[in-house]
């Protein structure tokens, strides 16, 4: 937290946790707001192995099938635990595959973190009662059949605020990425 805090105050900006961008390390990269400074333009990119719970395989399986489409791209080739990709959830690493603001009010219509927890548990399910249709339909073979998987929708939920981002962060991350704890 303090080396984060110094690169703010150097203005290096500090670039959330992404499941398309992010690698096993610390990374740096250009920055987004054209801060200027010390290392004008750059930023330091969070890592996956800041996720509380995953495993280095599971990094490695998200490094390697990026990038994604969106979470249900992500959640059928990455090979994570639905408890990670909570967490992947909560921090915001999908939050630039599906256009989530930053602001604490979102405009109806607006996909937010909660709707893709939502989401996260309709395509559980849905893999649950593919999986278990072969075998009580008496089929030898699964079915790579998804037009029937459910489609991500905007329910009206309050995206989190900004209390609640940076208490997901230090929770799941160990440190307050997005703003400073105070």
């Amino acid at each position: 937290r303090l080396i984060l805090d110094d690169a703010r105050t150097h203005g290096i900006e500090v670039l959330p946790v992404d499941v398309n961008a992010s690698q096993a390390h610390y990374a740096v990269e250009p920055g987004t707001t054209g801060r200027t400074g010390a290392a004008a333009g750059q930023a330091i990119r969070l890592s996956l192995a800041d996720v509380k719970g995953i495993s280095e395989a599971e990094v490695g399986r998200i490094v390697a099938a990026a990038p994604f489409l969106d979470l249900d791209d992500f959640s059928h080739r990455a090979g994570v635990s639905r408890p990670v990709t909570e967490r992947l959830i909560l921090v915001g690493a999908f939050d630039r595959l599906h256009w989530i603001g930053t602001g604490a009010v979102t405009r109806r219509g607006q996909v937010t973190r909660r709707d893709l927890l939502l989401h996260l548990a309709a395509l559980e399910r849905h893999t649950r009662s593919k999986s278990a249709a072969p075998a009580a339909g008496g089929r030898t073979q699964l079915s790579l059949d998804l037009g029937d998987a459910p489609q991500l929708i905007a329910h009206g939920l309050p995206e989190l605020t900004g209390v609640e981002r940076v208490r997901a962060e230090l929770e799941i991350l160990g440190l307050d990425a997005s703003a400073h704890v105070m």
